[in-house]
């Protein structure tokens, strides 16, 4: 009742042979996305540690916008 079954289809399929042994192999798409999270403890207490966006110029806390163009470093003029 509402579950219906649907077949994955294959984007490649190809064979991985060793010696006398052969085995198909079949590479799927996604159907979920599983992000993978790690956190960063402090060897010893295991306290979790966090970044925290900074403001270079003020030091105050920054709520970061995406930028829409891509900053360059300065270049040396010679």
């Amino acid at each position: 009742m509402g579950w219906e079954r649907i077949t994955a289809r294959t984007i490649w399929t190809g064979v991985i042979t060793f010696d006398i042994v052969s085995v198909p192999i079949g590479l799927f798409t996604a159907t979920e996305d599983h992000t993978v999270h790690f956190h960063q403890l402090q060897r010893g207490t295991a306290d979790r540690i966090r970044n925290r966006r900074v403001n270079e110029r003020s030091g105050g806390k920054s709520r970061a916008r995406k930028s829409s163009r891509p900053t360059r470093p300065p270049t040396a003029s010679t």
